[in-house]
């Protein structure tokens, strides 16, 4: 006679993975039964025994929670196993909905099939187990004295035991596995029964009269099933807690007897209170997350609106975090962050709440906050802790916050709203230059909102391929040869038409864009130089405009060389054209750029020269191969004799440095031959050509090699 297959059912509406499922199972020795809805299941639950239910979460009509916890709450099916097949298991609220309804574990979606077969196998063995115990129980009573020390240690290693009250004879018995595992410290052991009060005495004091009250009001409603929870000492001298579940037997109605078990749920409690805080704290700080912060923040408006007080909210937001990940690695940036928690929770009040909210923004909130000067003060103090020196790796990292803040109720009336408005606030003290807090105002709203826009389509213009490259000629003054290019960069916006870099390149900067839009520009530059140099045998030098974030991220010159051997450009055709201003910003970290830059064969352009520092110190070592004199000197040089004093400095000196010297902004014939006669080497402006596409550009440069001199020229 072969033996009878236990049963799984694989409860899911598709039938393509009912199919999947069930070919992967083929594998067990188990019998498959299907279900396409939860109705259907408990249908089939009535009819079969199973020894495991596989079950989908989201279903038509009635979902997997709603079949769990039916089941759950079954006195006669809530020992059967529920295992949720589900895309959401890395969801820990998912994860706790699923363990309140019922389930006793989860496998992810896609599945993987050894997963899978594992898990089903140990239930399956499992429930082997519970059917050679019931066909045991017939004989058990022949056999309990071979097998009582047998079924004391499995009980042992469960955890769970045994008591009962028989209540007419006053007597009582709890298997020795429960008084040693439960009652070790507080059931005094006797060789006979113990009176009926004897079990709720040898719980602990403050647990006796909630489950006396307990059962007294079950004896009272005749109420057959009891459960509850209740704290122990373990064998250990731990605390821990148990689950016990208990049947009165009523007679005549009158309770006559108590048959309970007792089972150690400790683990399960704390991987509940684990996942709980898993669910509400942020991983890396241990503050609370977004998720907490809502909640804490909706709590305080419960309060201010019973005292009649005010809630602030303040949102932190790191100063060039992403700069320090970048330099110095996110292990770094981590521990920077946790270093932040820390020195906000010094700040922070006992009763206010310091959360992490993602990223490198942080939030605080303070209940009872009387006026803005006060809360000013506590954002100070924020400030002044956050921008002092973190020692990280051995060395010392600076950073700063910026801060905003807003009031409730005066600024919002609910999380979201007065979230929003501190985010704005925050918004406005980046842009009002950095480490600094801002308070909300409603006037400001308008502005940055406007902003802000402007900011996320700046993103969605990269995605989108909204940018190009203009080009504009550089002409030796003497020979009149085009030798080099400059690519200057426009915004083809759809509305707007083209938009001029001085209105989104400061924009870019600040929102971190700067660094995929720079890179961006030198890939296209090059891909454009390198097609020239193949289709039209032109060596034109490109030159290419850099920013000082760029130049302080470890990740520029890799780029960079990435680039050139992708689009096999020669470095040496490379210009790179950085400011006084990005030189001054952090000279050893630029000067080591620049370094590495010159080490590749590219040359380096000293753009806008004049405007800034002007710094001889950092000329001599900057080693730059060209000097770039800014258009506010070119424009006057024929009526102002201070500018052309200016500027025949600055051929001299360039020229006893070695270097090129670009005059920028040439619009007219006359300014052309003044800077001739002053041994400039290298002109360029709107006299040659404005900034031209690239196809304009050909056709311009085409025209102009032909001609030899441009008949503009012969014109002025």
């Amino acid at each position: 006679m072969s033996a009878v297959l236990p049963k799984i059912l694989v409860v899911d509406d598709f039938i393509t993975n009912l199919n999947v499922i069930g070919e992967i199972l083929s594998q067990t020795e188990a019998e498959i039964i299907n279900a396409r809805s939860g109705p259907e299941a408990l249908g089939l639950a009535l009819q079969h025994d199973f020894a495991l239910i596989l079950l989908d979460v989201n279903m038509p009509l009635m979902d997997g929670y709603e079949v769990a916890q039916i089941l759950s709450s079954s006195r006669v099916y809530s020992s059967i196993p529920i295992i949720f097949i589900s895309a959401s298991v890395g969801d820990p609220a998912h994860r706790k909905l699923g363990y309140e309804s019922g389930a006793i574990d989860f496998i992810q979606k896609p599945i993987e099939e050894d997963v899978l077969v594992s898990k089903v196998n140990i239930f399956l063995d499992l429930y082997n187990q519970k059917r050679h115990l019931e066909l045991l129980r017939d004989d058990l009573e022949a056999r309990v004295d071979e097998r009582t020390s047998e079924l004391q240690r499995t009980q042992k290693l469960a955890r769970v035991g045994g008591w009962s009250i028989d209540l007419e004879n006053k007597t009582e018995r709890i298997c020795p596995t429960a008084r040693e595992l439960f009652f070790s410290n507080t059931f005094a052991e006797s060789s006979g029964s113990e009176p009926v009060t004897s079990f709720f005495h040898a719980l602990q004091d403050s647990e006796q009269a909630r489950v006396h009250d307990l059962f007294q009001r079950a004896y009272k409603d005749q109420l057959h099933e009891v459960e509850f929870e209740f704290e122990f000492l373990d064998e250990n001298d731990c605390q821990g807690t148990a689950f016990s579940a208990a049947t009165v037997t009523f007679e005549d109605g009158a309770p006559i007897a108590i048959h309970g078990s007792v089972m150690d749920i400790t683990e399960r409690k704390l991987a509940e209170e684990s996942l709980q805080h898993t669910a509400t704290h942020d991983a890396l700080t241990g503050l609370p997350n977004r998720y907490l912060f809502k909640d804490r923040l909706d709590q305080a408006f419960l309060r201010a609106d019973r005292s009649g007080g005010s809630v602030a909210i303040l949102l932190l937001d790191l100063d060039f975090f992403k700069d320090i990940n970048d330099t110095l690695g996110h292990p770094a940036g981590d521990t920077l962050l946790t270093e932040v928690g820390h020195r906000l929770m010094e700040i922070a009040r006992a009763s206010d709440t310091v959360a992490r909210l993602g990223g490198d923004e942080f939030a605080i909130i303070c209940d009872d906050m009387k006026d803005s000067e006060h809360i000013g003060r506590i954002a100070q103090r924020c400030i002044s802790s956050l921008e002092k020196p973190y020692d990280i790796n051995g060395g010392s990292v600076l950073s700063g916050c910026s801060i905003g803040i807003a009031f409730y109720p005066n600024d919002g009336d609910n999380a979201d709203e007065l979230t929003k408005h501190a985010d704005l606030a925050l918004y406005q003290s980046k842009t009002n230059g950095r480490n600094a807090f801002q308070l909300y105002d409603k006037e400001m709203s308008a502005n940055i909102v406007l902003r802000k826009e402007r900011e996320n389509r700046l993103h969605l213009a990269l995605d989108q391929n909204e940018f190009e490259l203009h080009y504009q000629p550089q002409i030796t003054l003497d020979t009149k040869e085009v030798v080099g290019v400059e690519a200057l960069i426009r915004w083809a916006h759809p509305d707007e038409g083209l938009v001029p870099p001085n209105e989104f390149i400061s924009l870019a900067e600040e929102s971190g864009l700067i660094h995929d839009l720079g890179e961006w520009v030198i890939k296209e530059a090059c891909q454009t130089a390198a097609r020239w140099r193949t289709m039209h045998g032109r060596r034109l030098k490109m030159a290419v405009n850099v920013s000082a974030l760029q130049l302080r991220s470890d990740a520029f010159v890799g780029n960079v060389a990435r680039i050139l051997g992708r689009e096999h450009y020669p470095g040496r055709l490379l210009e790179i054209e950085v400011t006084e201003s990005a030189i001054f910003s952090d000279p050893e970290k630029t000067q080591a750029t620049l370094d590495e830059l010159r080490d590749m064969g590219i040359t380096i352009a000293l753009d806008d020269f004049g405007t800034g520092y002007s710094s001889l110190t950092h000329l001599k070592h900057l080693r730059a191969s060209t000097l770039k004199i800014d258009r506010s000197f070119i424009s006057n040089i024929l009526e102002d004799h201070n500018d052309l004093h200016i500027a025949e400095k600055m051929i001299e000196l360039a020229q006893k440095l070695k270097m090129k010297v670009v005059a920028e902004g040439i619009e007219t014939l006359e300014q052309m031959e003044l800077l001739t006669r002053c041994s400039c080497d290298i002109g360029q402006g709107y006299l040659f050509s404005r900034p031209l596409p690239e196809k304009e550009f050909l056709a311009w440069l085409e025209q102009y090699e032909a001609e030899q001199i441009p008949a503009a020229l012969e014109a002025g």
